[in-house]
């Protein structure tokens, strides 16, 4: 018996920061900003293999988790937090284009999750899923 049910819910199993920095909304307003990458209990496959046994609004609400159950969101804080942010992306290179297609920004990308991603894609090997992310700072450079 699957523990892909009807009653069935996700679990947050990690959240983590990945990166921080600074994020101007319209090139004019400073917030700070931070990509957060969050892992649950479950994989895009397996939604796929049991899209029958979960309840369907359930369903709606979690296709956004990647090959390995996790997925990716911008967090704000300033004048206009709440307005934005909190889209999930399911990779960290969707995340950082997503943010350099905004506008101006500095971000620290040398946490160990970036690091082993720009090291792995050096090395032509895997990086549970993680694509490319090197340094963005600014438009220009993503």
């Amino acid at each position: 018996m699957s523990r892909f049910d009807h009653d069935w819910e996700p679990t947050l199993v990690e959240r983590e920061v990945i990166a921080r920095g600074r994020w101007w909304y319209d090139g004019e307003i400073e917030h700070r900003a931070e990509l957060v990458r969050e892992r649950w209990d479950y994989t895009e496959r397996e939604l796929e293999e049991h899209e029958d046994e979960i309840h369907p609004e359930t369903f709606m609400d979690l296709q956004w988790v990647n090959g390995e159950g996790e997925c990716f969101f911008w967090r704000f804080a300033g004048p206009l937090a709440g307005r934005g942010g909190g889209y999930p992306f399911t990779s960290l290179a969707e995340a950082r284009d997503r943010l350099a297609a905004f506008g101006r920004h500095e971000i620290d990308w040398e946490s160990d999750v970036c690091v082993a991603a720009r090291n792995a894609r050096a090395t032509d090997q895997p990086s549970a899923g993680i694509e490319d992310v090197g340094r963005s700072d600014g438009p220009d450079t993503a």
